[in-house]
């Protein structure tokens, strides 16, 4: 990644919000201090790793292996060098998998010829394919996370699913 990945710029439309141009200048800057102060804290589930430290995690894992996953959690209470109680838990794409793990498996052609796609076709007309449910239109509706990772030593996992917004 080149720079330092995403960051926040706020640019309001007062004349649209009824506020004057020094207001909307005025919330800009508050916003994006509250989101560079969030950002610069460790912000993961870990309470390892900053925003951009994140981003690059996040990266790293959908160019090894194509999906990489961020969900929002909140603590239950503010730290001392994190007044925000939002936090992320960085999930990595080996750990989507498909209900009991063995359902069928489908061709796919990649860049490097075919590869197999674990999928589950379900009455209803949604899907399963590799952890991500979709409707019949093909809109992803739900995540199923492993609680280890699939080359772990841990016996017998089992599967959560989460809703997709």
């Amino acid at each position: 990644m080149s720079g330092s990945g995403l960051t926040l710029k706020c640019q309001l439309n007062y004349r649209l919000l009824g506020i004057t141009a020094e207001q909307a200048k005025e919330w800009e800057d508050r916003t994006e201090f509250e989101f560079n102060l969030w950002a610069s804290s460790k912000i993961d589930n870990t309470g390892l790793n900053d925003f951009y430290d994140a981003q690059r995690i996040m990266l790293t894992g959908w160019l090894l292996n194509g999906d990489s996953l961020a969900v929002m959690k909140y603590a239950d209470a503010a730290e001392r060098l994190n007044p925000y109680r939002m936090r992320l838990h960085l999930i990595e794409g080996d750990r989507l998998n498909n209900p009991n793990h063995t359902q069928g498996y489908s061709p796919i052609l990649t860049t490097e010829g075919f590869s197999l796609s674990e999928y589950v076709e379900l009455s209803d007309g949604r899907a399963i394919r590799n952890g991500v449910e979709t409707d019949p239109n093909g809109k992803v509706i739900a995540y199923w996370i492993s609680n280890k990772h699939p080359n772990s030593t841990i016996p017998q996992g089992h599967m959560n699913t989460m809703g997709a917004r």
